[in-house]
């Protein structure tokens, strides 16, 4: 959930509220998550545990209707409400990573008058067939 408002202040509100619950199976603990802060910062974060599901429901219920104004139960019909957070579409794609690694032309840069053992180094740290293998 983001929450934006330019008339607040000097900077302003431009802040970002995420949240989610999880099952610690380990520990049979759930704990609802929230992380918060300036968007493009990384925030702050709480973890709240309960070894009861009712109880860490009840608790992300009461949070989503505090910060949003929204009831979660009704998700499907979320309003904007004044100086409350508003949900936030996020599509995640499945990234290749070949979609974004492509080697290098070190060649190119043969004709520069940077040191052999740098250029080398270089070449070690662009290998993109390194990276292909480590995130296979």
């Amino acid at each position: 959930m983001i929450k934006i408002d330019l008339k607040n202040g000097f900077y302003g509100d431009y802040t970002f509220y995420a949240m989610q619950m999880v099952y610690d199976s380990n520990r049979e603990l759930y704990i609802v998550l929230t992380r918060y802060g300036r968007i493009g910062d990384e925030g702050m974060h709480q973890r709240t545990p309960f070894t009861d599901l009712d109880e860490a429901k009840k608790e992300f219920q009461s949070i989503f209707k505090q910060k949003s104004g929204n009831e979660w139960a009704n998700i499907l019909n979320f309003e904007k409400h004044k100086k409350k957070y508003v949900l936030v579409q996020v599509d995640y794609k499945n990234v290749k990573h070949q979609d974004y690694l492509a080697p290098f032309d070190f060649e190119s840069c043969a004709q520069t008058h940077m040191e052999k053992k740098l250029r080398i180094l270089f070449e070690e740290i662009g290998n993109v067939t390194m990276y292909q293998r480590s995130m296979n």
